[in-house]
């Protein structure tokens, strides 16, 4: 009797647990485990898949290793989240979500609010056919064609989930000069566009088949990076749901490419060792190579951040030529790929050569002036120094004269004159153009000539000094300026500053002027003193009424006050004045400069009768 109350009570405790605590008696599936933080995880599978041999656990782990782990953060980058604009870009939702990309699929409809990461339900039904006869491999939405950013149509069987997303939009159209800003160039994650030999620039081999391509059921992608070990035609067990064939679940870190040479697999015989080290093959060496080649050529002309190890960072807010930005685009696609050219070898192999060979025959104008000081007229030489492959030419000298000579020419100045010249050349990769700003000088005799400011003055307000700046203004031009400032010291230079040291003087200041043609000089005086008061009058003895004319004869004045000695004055350097009365009359003039002042009175001066 015990012993059956005993049973019962277990049983009673069974079926309560049941009710309670979760099973394996309900199948999940992506209505009863979808929530906007872990729509896809799956975490309810692991409640019965939990078996750490068990194909349904390792993906497990492989997904959190992969790109689509991530996606999380493309989510926030990408979409409107709560009425927040996030920049959709490209693909935008339909990649980067899972209810975007079911939507893409299926023609579901979704709301902004319930975006959520990519995951396990994104691309797998679970449990949606009888149980028993559920298949591992069940993919969704299976598109029969994915339709390329280019227009063509391809069809890999169950890749074109992934071919979907993972191609870069169609290359631009690049015409002219390119700003590149941050993001610019082909998708993160191209792989179709490397798989299908679609995209990118200067592909002039006529496109071969890609035995990584396929177009079977179970071709393309598939093949390498998804499967449980041993199924025949679903892959090999190191790929599953990462793209790092390794298994980063166990103790050995080796690359698990020796599948890859199994007797059921596509290198079928290979050892493990010519698969494992790609490198060492010759058409993959080559890619590396190449593609290290031209991250050294990138980096060197400045559109590569030469702090970046692995190549990728852009310079931005640089503008690069047309040709540059395509074979940059060419680059990138071949980098962002991640294998080293192995998805499709020939293509990768001609995206880098080609830019290389590209990059080589860009035009870069370039040349040198053999005589750059002569005397009209003259024959000036110019060197052509350009690189890469040119069709047309175009000089530009500076007086109005053009020549289309192709390379080095030479080309007569008849004229004085100071002249930039440009030399524009175009071909296949672009147009270039530089530019010599007043290298070509061509002179006249000369005519020695300059401008001191100033002229006279005194000492600056606080100094002992006088400061005065020269200026050659030599007709003909100079190219030698020599300076003698009359206090006993010269130089030698185009403009210079002096500064006079002592007050009450004045200096004696010679130019001499030389170039080619010839030499010249010239003389100005400088004064530096206070102001010397002067004056005379037209006539000592007049009638009332008669008009007397008052000269300055000062030196160094810059303003003058007049007092007529009958209550009038003026402040006119030489003023005229009429007096209206008789008598004998004082004449003063005030004068003054920047220094000072200075008065004289001539008493008596005017005699005034009836």
């Amino acid at each position: 009797m015990n012993g059956q109350k005993l049973l019962w009570a277990v049983v009673i405790l069974v079926i309560i647990a049941g009710l309670v605590i979760s099973g394996c008696d309900e199948l999940v599936t992506e209505t009863n485990n979808i929530t906007v933080i872990d729509t896809t995880l799956g975490r309810e599978c692991f409640v019965c898949h939990s078996d750490t041999d068990n194909p349904f656990l390792r993906p497990k782990g492989q997904y959190a290793n992969s790109a689509h782990f991530a996606s999380a953060r493309l989510i926030d980058a990408h979409v409107t989240i709560d009425g927040v604009n996030f920049n959709v870009t490209n693909c935008g939702s339909a990649c980067h979500t899972h209810e975007g990309f079911l939507n893409s699929l299926e023609d579901f409809s979704y709301n902004d609010s319930t975006y959520s990461v990519i995951g396990c339900f994104t691309c797998h039904m679970p449990h949606t056919g009888t149980v028993n006869d559920w298949n591992a491999d069940t993919l969704r939405g299976l598109l029969p064609t994915v339709e390329l950013n280019n227009g063509e149509f391809i069809k890999m069987g169950k890749s074109n989930n992934c071919l979907h997303c993972h191609q870069a939009a169609s290359p631009p159209n690049i015409t002219s000069s390119v700003l590149i800003t941050a993001g610019w160039g082909p998708h993160y994650s191209p792989q179709t566009d490397l798989i299908t030999g679609s995209g990118g620039y200067f592909i002039e081999f006529e496109r071969g088949a890609n035995v990584h391509q396929g177009d079977t059921i179970t071709g393309g992608c598939i093949v390498c990076h998804y499967g449980v070990g041993g199924i025949s035609g679903q892959g090999y067990e190191f790929g599953e749901h990462t793209f790092r064939l390794q298994d980063i679940l166990g103790s050995d870190t080796t690359f698990f490419v020796d599948n890859c040479g199994k007797s059921t697999a596509c290198h079928n015989g290979s050892s493990a060792e010519e698969i494992v080290h790609f490198y060492d093959l010759d058409t993959i060496y080559s890619i590396r190579s190449k593609a290290d080649q031209l991250e050294a050529v990138l980096k060197t002309a400045g559109i590569l951040d030469t702090d970046d190890p692995e190549g990728l960072a852009l310079k931005t807010n640089i503008t690069i030529k047309a040709e540059e930005a395509r074979i940059l685009y060419n680059y990138l696609l071949v980098r962002h790929d991640g294998t080293e050219g192995v998805h499709n070898p020939q293509f990768a192999l001609e995206l880098l050569d080609s830019s290389l060979v590209r990059w080589d025959s860009i035009p870069r104008a370039a040349f040198s002036i053999t005589q750059t000081d002569s005397c009209a007229p003259v024959t000036v030489d110019f060197t052509d120094e350009s690189e890469g492959s040119i069709d047309s030419y175009l000089w530009e000298f500076g007086d109005g004269g053009i020549s289309t000579t192709a390379g080095s020419v030479s080309y007569d100045y008849l004229a004085a004159g100071i002249f930039t010249v440009s030399l524009t050349i175009s071909g296949t990769g672009g147009e270039d153009t530089v530019i010599k700003a007043g290298q070509v000088a061509v002179y006249d005799n000369p005519t020695a000539d300059f401008i001191a400011t100033p002229t006279k003055g005194c000492n600056s307000i606080g100094t002992d000094t006088l400061k005065v700046q020269f200026t050659d203004a030599t007709v003909g031009g100079s190219t030698i300026q020599n300076w003698d400032f009359g206090d006993g010291s010269s130089v030698n230079a185009i403009n210079p500053l002096h500064f006079y040291l002592n007050p009450d003087s004045s200096y004696t200041v010679s130019f001499t002027a030389t170039n080619p043609c010839g030499t010249d000089d010239t003389i100005m005086v400088i004064y530096t003193f206070t102001p010397v008061p002067e004056f005379s009058a037209s006539d000592s003895s007049v009638s009332i009424g008669v008009i007397v004319q008052f000269n300055d004869e000062s030196i160094g004045a810059s303003h003058w006050s007049w007092d007529f000695g009958d209550g009038n004055t003026s402040d006119l350097q030489n003023p005229t004045h009429a007096f209206d009365s008789s008598g004998v009359f004082d004449i003063k003039l005030t004068v003054d400069n920047m220094c000072s002042d200075s008065t004289v009175t001539k008493a008596g001066l005017i005699t005034v009768s009836q």
